[in-house]
């Protein structure tokens, strides 16, 4: 994900000139620990008051989802750990009960981080009479299809900013002014992602980028698609691609990438991934690859784009593209969502053989 989220986003508050929220500042990862940390601590049975319900109702929440078709409702003796063994948050309860809590702002997990925090865990409570934690990954950010699925497969449950704003928003009014900031900041990041088809493209925040991936996927539902913010030295742009389709008798495949306002027609060998090189198996500007990028904008109506020999190579684009379906400063989904299947009908039959004809 795009590193500079949080600061973009102070940036967008401020410009807007919407009223202070603590949470606009407070945006890295510890901070939300600490939220988290706070409401559960609430849930204590030593407790009472309005905070003490909201606490039992985001524990109880939680509780739900780290152990699916089971219902919590006493928390006597909760015990918050924050950064213990690595793990962002340990929740223990009286009775062998143990949470652990992955928590993420605006980025993702990496490498085999899951599976190690599961190991010490599993270790830790068995050592000191606890049952087996049940896993969640909880995150207030945008995240790609692929990404949430990999969450599934180390076997924790994704809990998302939506589901966190479902629990919290009921209960609103017996929050005090900390907790009450911060489920407006999850309620402001929601609208403003979900804000991008009512805003020009030219002018979409980091959110809004993202919620508009997080539609294309919805509706798109290609193999292998996917989204991220790609540095380079120009300051980067968001995109967008699927896993391609083989060009017919060639060991190259096609896929589709948006770039910001571009759509472009790529090309990448079949044997490694998208956007992957190591310094191995480039595309170079053989005479191969000339002949299928000049066939390529003339079949598809590309426009011309300068070559880079990398782990892929870009054949042409369709520049101003998305801007194109604006209509009165909001964007034409309908229309969008047509074009779109159009252009990835002509790629797969272009790839499947007409670009040999």
């Amino acid at each position: 994900m795009h590193g500079g989220t949080g600061v973009s986003w102070i940036r967008e508050c401020d410009r807007m000139g919407k009223k202070p929220n603590l949470f606009d500042y407070a945006t890295s990862e510890l901070s939300q620990d600490a939220m988290f940390c706070y409401l559960m601590a609430w849930a204590d049975g030593r407790h009472d008051g309005p905070m003490h319900g909201v606490g039992k109702r985001f524990l109880s929440f939680l509780a739900s989802k780290a152990f699916p078709g089971r219902t919590f409702d006493r928390f006597d003796d909760v015990v918050v750990k924050r950064q213990f063994l690595h793990i962002d948050i340990l929740v223990l309860r009286k009775g062998g009960h143990s949470i652990v809590i992955e928590d993420k702002t605006f980025t993702s997990f990496h490498d085999s981080q899951l599976e190690r925090y599961e190991q010490d865990a599993v270790k830790w409570c068995g050592e000191n009479g606890y049952d087996k934690p049940g896993l969640l990954y909880v995150t207030i950010g945008n995240e790609p299809a692929l990404t949430i699925k990999g969450v599934a497969d180390s076997k924790y449950s994704y809990v998302s900013r939506g589901d966190i704003i479902s629990c919290l928003e009921p209960c609103a009014q017996d929050m005090d002014a900390t907790a009450g900031q911060y489920c407006s900041h999850l309620r402001t990041i929601e609208d403003e992602t979900e804000s991008f088809g009512t805003t020009p493209p030219a002018a979409w925040t980091d959110f809004q980028w993202q919620g508009f991936f997080l539609w294309l996927e919805k509706n798109r539902r290609m193999p292998g698609e996917t989204w991220e913010f790609v540095n380079n030295a120009g300051g980067g742009f968001w995109a967008y691609w699927d896993e391609g389709h083989p060009l017919r008798g060639t060991g190259y495949i096609l896929y589709l990438q948006l770039e910001d306002d571009k759509l472009c027609v790529k090309c990448a060998r079949s044997d490694q991934e998208n956007g992957t090189s190591g310094g191995k198996n480039l595309v170079t500007f053989s005479d191969d690859v000339k002949a299928i990028r000049e066939k390529a904008r003339a079949k598809l109506g590309l426009e011309n784009s300068g070559f880079r020999k990398g782990a892929w190579c870009t054949l042409g684009c369709c520049n101003e593209w998305l801007g194109g379906f604006c209509r009165d400063g909001k964007l034409d989904l309908d229309g969008l969502s047509g074009k779109f299947s159009e252009i990835q009908g002509k790629l797969e039959s272009f790839a499947d053989g007409d670009w040999q004809a």
